[in-house]
């Protein structure tokens, strides 16, 4: 079910892949092999993108996928499972831009692949970088 998970999210088709996290979730699959999957569909997607086959909007609408399929999963993943974490990252937009979905993927692949992630949000003044980076120690 995994394939199917990761070429349906690729497709971009909505619907279909979060029924597919539905029932893998119903199932009790491990919810980070979802989010892994989701990772590898953003991965295609990016790929796509890449060579001219996906535009701006289907990023867009992937970064609504992946989203929307962080929020079904997260619920699920046990806060007793203590996850190794590779190091710790700040991110956020700077000031005057209000623009997420690439802040959003990011901070997804980031999650996902080991590190904590401390997201500040958008339109983040520098201020509130410095005062995140001395409260914890994060050097990225």
């Amino acid at each position: 079910m995994a394939a199917d998970l990761v070429s349906t999210a690729a497709d971009l088709k909505e619907k279909e892949a979060l029924e597919i996290v539905q029932e893998r979730l119903g199932a009790g699959d491990d919810p980070l092999g979802i989010l892994d999957d989701a990772r590898q569909a953003m991965e295609i997607v990016g790929k796509r993108f890449e060579n001219s086959e996906y535009f701006i909007p289907d990023l867009v609408y992937s970064g609504e996928i992946l989203k929307e399929i962080t929020n079904m999963v997260q619920p699920k993943i046990a806060k007793a499972t203590e996850v190794k974490r590779l190091g710790k990252v700040i991110i956020g937009t700077v000031a005057g831009d209000i623009h997420d979905i690439g802040k959003d993927i990011v901070t997804f692949m980031l999650d996902v692949s080991g590190f904590e992630v401390y997201d500040l949000g958008i339109d983040v003044p520098a201020q509130k970088f410095v005062d995140k980076i001395r409260e914890t120690n994060t050097g990225i």
